[in-house]
């Protein structure tokens, strides 16, 4: 976050006002009330000290009775509900650092900071890839998984998308996005050029790298899923990684038929914890899938969201 003087000059005086005085102390302060009613006819004025007024009333009925950490943990709670309204997310920010942080810690201070630069972050990125070796055919994990995309999805079994698109990355996403999470989820065919820098701004600004691990994926060069787990690792930012497999990982292409450019990112998933979704046969089954999807992927994307509001330094 950057500092109260880049504020709107309005927003930053009224974030000043209600940080020093509090919501009760703005209506008894008679130079306060000589400024409102100043601009009581000033529209845009008045948008703003809504905005303010109302965060430091929230604020302070979130914060009240809190330890320092509680403090942070409600202050982060009300910053992630505003993640639709930016301004109103800085509003809250400075608020509660002004208001609060002088009983904090530095190490709460630095956490508060970074933590909020986060949740503006999506919760996930989904790496997969579409690559049909059998070229015109149902794609081998569209049909292993065709109940399961049947049951989440409903009567899309259909040609072109099931020899073109990687329908159980479809039903990831459908169970991630009502988990209810934001992420982003490309199914077009990706090209060299510009897209790298897409999908490197899009992995770096993900809470949780979720990506589905098939054998095809190391049967093509170059690698965009290796691009993507690249990304994902290298930024140095501590991220969520979930590496789903839809099958047994005994079933993976074994690491001597993948090409040496590729045994980095081989070696990271074979090391790894993987979320294995067998081909489900009956209602039974399918049920079980969708369970571990949900408990195993959507849950753990969700956990990388709910960690930054309650992992606050004590």
């Amino acid at each position: 976050m950057t500092p109260t003087e880049e504020l709107n000059p309005t927003a930053a005086r009224l974030i000043e006002l209600y940080a020093d005085l509090g919501v009760d102390g703005v209506k008894e302060d008679a130079d306060a009330r000589a400024l409102l009613q100043e601009h009581e006819n000033d529209d845009p004025f008045n948008s703003i000290l809504n905005h303010v007024k109302d965060i430091a009333g929230q604020l302070e009925r979130d914060t009240e009775g809190q330890t320092p950490a509680g403090q942070v943990r409600s202050a982060l709670a009300l910053f992630n509900t505003l993640k639709r309204h930016s301004d109103r997310q800085r509003y809250a920010y400075e608020l509660a650092l002004r208001r609060y942080g002088r009983y904090w810690t530095q190490a709460q201070k630095e956490y508060m900071q970074m933590a909020c630069r986060k949740l503006a972050w999506k919760d996930f990125f989904l790496s997969f890839t579409s690559h049909n070796p059998a070229d015109g055919e149902v794609q081998l994990v569209n049909s292993q998984h065709k109940d399961l995309i049947i049951h989440a999805l409903g009567d899309v079994f259909k040609a072109p998308e099931i020899v073109k698109t990687n329908m159980f990355a479809r039903v990831l996403r459908y169970y991630l996005v009502n988990g209810p999470l934001t992420g982003y989820y490309d199914p077009e065919h990706r090209g060299p050029g510009e897209v790298e820098k897409l999908l490197r701004r899009e992995v770096v600004s993900a809470l949780a790298f979720v990506q589905v691990v098939q054998s095809t994926m190391f049967m093509k060069l170059p690698s965009f899923c290796m691009f993507e787990y690249d990304a994902a690792v290298e930024d140095g930012e501590p991220r969520t990684m979930v590496f789903v497999m839809p099958g047994r990982k005994s079933e993976l292409i074994r690491r001597y038929a993948v090409d040496n450019s590729l045994h980095s990112w081989y070696d990271a998933i074979d090391r790894a914890h993987n979320v294995e979704i067998e081909p489900a046969e009956d209602l039974a089954e399918i049920k079980a899938a969708v369970s571990l999807i949900q408990t195993q992927i959507v849950r753990k994307v969700a956990e990388a969201r709910d960690g930054l509001i309650e992992n606050v330094p004590e």
